[in-house]
């Protein structure tokens, strides 16, 4: 360990730094790695975790629906006018009220924050129900009285004239009322054709009497209110034609009868016939108008009309009585059923009309649920599915990456053998060419020696056998190293184009590798980007939840805040009540010694230490101020050595001591006035100011000094 130490502190500090970072660098990585690959495994987790909740959903036939999903766009611009209401609002909590920053806020949340909370409950409620049940009608009213408080304290707040004030209070009605407007389609919706229970009550009684006004005024005009838009001026002309035909009918029986009367005047029978002629002519003209002739609904309509005004004295002296009588005469209007059948037939075809385009809507509603779930099953899978793509894509990077580089690490690897065979080549051919060289000066020998030989006519046969020979061995070996010198060039090409076919291959190898390493990258990147998102994500999570334990936390403290001041007001109270029974005891006690219905007893001294000093502090700041300390006052001024309970025991022992020292003087006084009438105690005034002496109750702007909590000490 002292041998690796002293070589450390030998090494040079760069190689030392250059450590350290390898070290720093290698664990990040590492780090990176561990966290991208938990990363992923948890967004797969997560992503799997949502496909199998939608396959449940689909499958229980349950799918998650929002509250406010059919709210509606006027939903929306209900909540724009609350923005209005929530100005107004804090515009009266701020100058009005003169609240602080935090009690504006729950002063605004308690009207209109609760008022729109009350909404969303009633649109959650409206998901199943049908009708508007006791509890949603509870609701509904409380939040209508949210509303009326939030409109009159819009116009109290309101600037400028009455407009604006009836402007501003008029906003938060509208809102709710457009809020409410997708509510009350909703349960429409839900309930179909069922009507909902009525409940008898105020709002009941206007409503009835409400209809049965406009009903009278219709039945006055003559109108049926459950007439179609298109069929009132149909039934109008069909009425106007039937009453014109029973006129006319009684016009005939008046002319017939007067016609049939000798004693009738002439004037009266022509009198009789014109009038029959006229509403003959405007009879033909009214059914021709109504239709009659073609519409067979209209003429039995029209037939209803006037059997019913013919029979009217008939039914008029029905006994109701005798059921089978009411019977037979409703039998006998025997156009009475066929009317009603025809009637029920068409609304009956118009029930079929709207029941098939209701299920038509179902059914379109119905494929565009399932489209969409089929859809945001389909983008789950597809994300799911590109996430494993993208994982197993960069797997196969990471994987081409490798090759890639193994690839360049033998194309590098035969680039080093082609130069080292290239460069041995190169050694051979210059060897060869040596050699080469070698037995081109051993033939120019020989070819010298020849001539030589040649030349010299005394050689003998020896000596030019020997010059032959040696003449053919140097043929050979120039021949042995022109061949080697071929072969040795043969080798260098082969070297030189190996060495070539290496480099392109290297260079393929890295422009494979670099292409690995951008899509590499390029994926690093969008888990980098998907990875900050998550982190983001997380963050405004914690952030969150942060705010939501510090109002939690700041509720309760206000909450204990609350509590504490209000023990201490209940103390204080219980204090000063105390207080005055003790000063009206000592009162009482003083005009008794002044009465002489008392005799005074004389002060002992105090057994405890604590409670002499108490006494002391009591006594003289009576005497300097002419006010009674508190308790707590008594309690600091003694040291603390005793709970503040016991002080405020005390208090009441410390007036009637005060009392008796102050009544003490006076007793004698007024003993020595008995038996000297001049002296000074036979004075009223000064008796008075005796009497002034006595201590007064605290203020009660004090009164929480008595109740705030003391420490305890040994």
């Amino acid at each position: 360990m002292t041998s690796i130490m002293h070589q450390l502190a030998q090494a040079p500090a760069w190689a030392l730094a250059l450590s350290t970072a390898a070290v720093i660098v290698t664990l990040a990585v590492l780090a990176y790695l561990a966290t991208q690959k938990a990363g992923t495994a948890l967004w797969r987790a997560r992503a799997r975790t949502r496909a199998a909740r939608k396959r449940q959903e689909r499958e229980t036939g349950r799918a998650v629906r929002s509250p406010l999903a059919d709210a509606g766009p006027l939903a929306l611009l209900g909540a724009c006018g609350m923005a209005v209401s929530l100005y107004g609002l804090w515009g009266f909590a701020r100058d009005t009220a003169d609240l602080p920053l935090l009690l504006r806020v729950a002063f605004c949340a308690i009207f209109d924050v609760a008022e729109l909370t009350c909404f969303v409950g009633l649109y959650r409620a409206a998901l199943d129900s049908k009708v508007w049940t006791r509890t949603m009608s509870r609701t509904r009213r409380m939040a209508w009285t949210l509303v009326g408080a939030s409109a009159a304290m819009n116009a109290a707040h309101a600037p400028g004239g009455w407009i604006s004030r009836v402007v501003l209070a008029a906003v938060p009605i509208v809102s709710a009322r457009l809020v409410e407007h997708g509510l009350d389609q909703k349960l429409e919706a839900n309930a179909g054709d069922e009507e909902a229970e009525a409940r008898p009550g105020p709002l009941r009684l206007v409503q009835l009497a409400w209809l049965h006004g406009w009903a009278r005024i219709f039945a006055g005009l003559g109108l049926d209110a459950g007439s179609v838009d298109g069929r009132v001026p149909q039934e109008a002309r069909i009425r106007r034609a039937a009453a014109l035909v029973y006129e006319l009918g009684q016009a005939l029986d008046t002319r017939d009868r007067l016609n049939g009367d000798p004693q009738a005047k002439r004037n009266d029978r022509r009198k009789a016939g014109e009038q029959a002629e006229t509403l003959r002519a405007r009879a033909q003209q009214a059914i021709d108008s109504a239709g009659v002739a073609t519409d067979t609904a209209a003429a039995l309509q029209m037939a209803r009309y006037l059997v019913a005004r013919g029979r009217v004295a008939d039914l008029a002296r029905m006994d109701v009585a005798d059921p089978m009588r009411v019977l037979t005469l409703l039998e006998e209007l025997a156009i009475v059923p066929s009317v009603e059948a025809i009637e029920a037939g068409a609304r009956a075809a118009l029930a079929e009309e709207k029941a098939a385009a209701a299920e038509l809507r179902a059914e379109a509603a119905e494929l565009a649920r399932k489209e969409a779930e089929e859809a945001a099953e389909a983008a789950g899978q597809r994300m799911v599915a590109e996430a494993e793509a993208a994982e197993l894509r960069a797997r196969a990077a990471e994987r081409a990456r490798q090759k890639a580089e193994e690839a360049r690490d033998c194309a590098v690897a035969e680039a080093a053998a082609a130069e080292l065979r290239a460069k041995a080549a190169e050694d051979a051919e210059q060897a060869a060419e040596r050699a080469g060289q070698a037995a081109e000066d051993a033939r120019l020998a020989a070819e010298r020696a020849a001539l030589t030989l040649r030349d010299d006519v005394t050689a003998t046969e020896e000596a030019r056998q020997t010059a032959e020979r040696q003449l053919r061995e140097a043929e050979a070996a120039r021949q042995a190293a022109t061949e080697e010198a071929s072969r040795r060039a043969e080798e260098a090409d082969a070297a030189a184009r190996a060495q070539h076919e290496a480099e392109q291959a290297r260079q393929q190898a890295e422009q494979a590798a670099q292409q690995i390493a951008d899509q590499a990258r390029e994926l690093q990147q969008e888990a980098d980007r998907i990875e900050a998102k998550r982190r983001r994500q997380l963050a405004e999570l914690d952030q969150l939840a942060a705010a939501r334990q510090q109002a939690e936390a700041e509720a309760r403290e206000a909450a204990a805040r609350a509590a504490e001041e209000g023990r201490a007001a209940r103390q204080a109270a219980e204090d000063r009540r105390a207080a005055q029974v003790a000063l009206r005891d000592a009162q009482a006690q003083i005009r008794a010694l002044l009465d002489g219905s008392a005799e005074p007893q004389g002060g002992e001294e105090w057994k405890s230490p604590d409670k002499a000093r108490g006494w002391t502090f009591f006594r003289d700041r009576v005497r300097n101020t002419g006010e009674e300390p508190t308790a707590a006052e008594v309690h600091t001024a003694i040291g603390e050595a005793v709970h503040i309970g016991t002080v405020r025991s005390w208090m009441g022992d410390f007036r009637q001591r005060l009392a008796e020292e102050v009544v003490l003087p006076l007793h004698a006084d007024r003993q020595a006035a008995e038996a000297n009438p001049a002296h000074p105690a036979s004075n009223p005034a000064q008796v008075r100011r005796l009497e002034a002496a006595t201590p007064r109750a605290p203020h009660p702007d004090r009164r929480a000094d008595d109740a705030a909590p003391q420490p305890r000490t040994a």
